[in-house]
């Protein structure tokens, strides 16, 4: 599950910055790339929803808007793919 310090964490990784236009970051919202919908998380679980790197921090909904890849099949299993991986290799798995 993802943290409010997971959240200072991406923020810090950014710059302070907008991962979307580039603007600070005055009130910085986590944009998930896979909406955070019950029915997304039926098909893809927690552990995909709440990661740290089904997300990135914007300024702003117009941002946030940007940051969804729900319509996009292909990217959103490659994100699914890359999350695994990474917790694979965390577990000394892979």
């Amino acid at each position: 599950m993802r943290t409010k310090r997971d959240n200072v964490y991406k923020i810090n990784r950014q710059g302070g910055y907008c991962s979307v236009c580039g603007a600070y970051m005055q009130n910085p919202q986590f944009a998930h790339k896979i909406a955070n919908r019950d029915d997304y998380r039926r098909k893809y679980g927690s552990v995909i929803i709440d990661d740290i790197d089904n997300g990135e921090m914007v300024c702003c909904n117009r941002c946030n808007d940007a940051v969804n890849i729900g319509n996009k099949p292909a990217e959103v299993y490659r994100l699914c793919i890359r999350i695994y991986t990474r917790k694979l290799r965390e577990m000394g798995l892979k």
